[in-house]
């Protein structure tokens, strides 16, 4: 059970044995919610996860605005090309830090509002003593991932539930042809994930697909079926 995508389990577990069900909601939706039953080992996926929408949406976005890409009590090794005073907190820090081009962290005081921007930097420091809370860093690589992952909501009010996931996870998304039918049901399937592919009309002949890697499935791996057969066949040559 994966609880990052905006969704909360009752009772409160991480994983449940064969034949045992849980009740699976929207954190920031408690009125969603779906109760789930493990049929058999791995058998629950994110298909069987409720639609939660908006929710995993507002998540996404209180992530991108509160403390995740902060890290407090640590600073950076080297590549400090300026450094700031009076500075008033540290997301003025990390502002000054974005209009800087090829600042790629800081690291920010706020005991003296100094603030000290790194073009280059190595491995994170943790540092001790009275004062070490003081101390807030940042990696700008961790506010553009988040920015950027925004802004496929912002710019397409069509994405949802199904191009989080596949974004933060990786996933196949399925296009079966015609006569083509899929078990179980589903429009794409997580990296790892199987589904098996039968023909509807015409041949017997199904095929189980496994995603390997993000989209990694093709026209060439469904089932060819009936009369769909020699179209097929003569679009692949």
């Amino acid at each position: 059970l994966d609880s990052s995508l905006g969704v909360s389990f009752f009772p409160e577990v991480t994983w449940i044995p064969v034949g045992e069900q849980v009740n699976i909601y929207c954190t920031h939706m408690a009125s969603v919610s779906r109760e789930v039953t493990c049929a058999s080992p791995n058998s629950i996926s994110f298909a069987d996860y409720p639609n939660c929408g908006k929710g995993l949406l507002m998540s996404l976005s209180n992530d991108n605005n509160d403390d995740s890409c902060y890290v407090y009590g640590a600073s950076y090794v080297g590549g400090v090309f300026d450094f700031l005073f009076d500075i008033n907190d540290k997301e003025s820090c990390h502002r000054h830090c974005a209009d800087h081009q090829g600042c790629s962290a800081f690291t920010y005081s706020e005991e003296s509002g100094q603030c000290f921007l790194r073009r280059s930097h190595g491995s994170k420091v943790q540092l001790s003593g009275d004062s070490a809370l003081e101390i807030v860093s940042g990696d700008m690589s961790c506010f553009e991932d988040l920015s950027s992952r925004l802004s496929i909501f912002n710019s397409d009010p069509k994405v949802g539930e199904q191009d989080l996931q596949l974004l933060n996870y990786g996933g196949c998304e399925l296009h079966p042809p015609p006569n083509v039918a899929l078990v179980p049901e589903v429009d794409w399937i997580r990296v790892g994930e199987k589904v098996t592919a039968f023909c509807t009309e015409g041949n017997t002949e199904q095929k189980t697909m496994v995603c390997v890697d993000k989209n990694s499935l093709r026209d060439s791996d469904y089932p060819v079926c009936g009369e769909y057969q020699d179209n097929f066949i003569e679009l692949m040559q």
